[in-house]
């Protein structure tokens, strides 16, 4: 897939998130909730109002929390994929 987001957009596929760590089956309605995304591809960031670049701070393959509801939904090649802004990221999950 080759595709390039915007300022600072960033596209992220969802991991699998039907059972939590210590074997708990998660239901659908909590699955609306955050979500945990790994990030295929990152913009190259917005331009302030002094017309600099500001950076970015997440990278591709970065592991985030978001909220499904702040991103847009979208299927490229048969895989379902979110495009949203780096300021709607929650958090960066550290490994």
């Amino acid at each position: 897939m080759k595709i390039k987001p915007l300022f600072d957009r960033v596209i992220v596929e969802c991991e699998s998130q039907d059972v939590s760590a210590s074997g708990i089956f998660i239901g659908s309605s909590t699955q609306e909730k955050p979500q945990i995304a790994k990030i295929l591809y990152v913009g190259d960031g917005n331009i302030n109002d002094n017309g600099e670049k500001e950076p970015m701070f997440v990278k591709k393959d970065d592991t985030i929390l978001f909220n499904k509801f702040s991103a847009v939904e979208c299927c490229i090649e048969n895989k379902t994929v979110y495009i949203l802004r780096q300021t709607d990221i929650l958090a960066v999950i550290e490994k």
